[in-house]
């Protein structure tokens, strides 16, 4: 495992979590639009390049196992980085929009982070049939009928607004068990 592979002109760079973050541009897609970049606290590319390593490690001993022959792993820590960013660079080359700090927020209603009566809620309904459910639950079926990508991304701003005003009516405990309760 190195900072920046085997080959390059930074092979012969160390590195630690912080200085990967910042040399892939993970950072620049985390904080918000007023600070920024900002670095993750916890050494995820550190964790992350552990746990890959870990599974190529498992994949050539089940090579060994099946053909007799050794494997050859290089792991880098930058390379762990841009599959970190794996769904920034896809959401780039589908709309052309490069990366932004985004805090709390979402391109998704469904998935960013309310106040409510009494502190935050974040929310994680992203996909066509989590967004149905939670604006059925909510009493919104005309909402919940958008669930393709390209309406909901289009009607976003319109159904955060909503949303925030419903969320603010009741406690996160609430909500948190309302959800739990009538997500059948």
């Amino acid at each position: 495992m190195t900072a920046f592979g085997q080959e390059g002109p930074r092979s012969n760079q160390t590195a630690y979590d912080m200085q990967i973050q910042a040399t892939s541009g993970l950072m620049c897609s985390t904080g918000t639009s007023d600070v920024n970049p900002i670095k993750v606290d916890p050494p995820v590319v550190d964790y992350a390049t552990g746990s890959i390593a870990a599974f190529a490690i498992a994949s050539a001993l089940f090579q060994r196992e099946k053909t007799k022959t050794g494997q050859y792993i290089d792991q880098s820590m930058f390379d762990v980085s841009m599959m970190l960013m794996a769904a920034d660079v896809t959401n780039y080359l589908w709309s052309g929009i490069p990366p932004k700090p985004s805090g709390n927020d979402h391109p998704f209603s469904g998935g960013r982070c309310y106040e409510t009566e009494d502190g935050l809620l974040m929310l994680g309904a992203m996909n066509r049939k989590q967004h149905q459910r939670l604006f059925l639950l909510i009493d919104e079926p005309e909402i919940a009928t958008e669930t393709d990508a390209v309406s909901r991304l289009q009607n976003s701003e319109y159904q955060s607004n909503l949303l925030s005003e419903i969320l603010k009516s009741e406690s996160s405990e609430y909500w948190e068990n309302y959800f739990q309760q009538n997500n059948q």
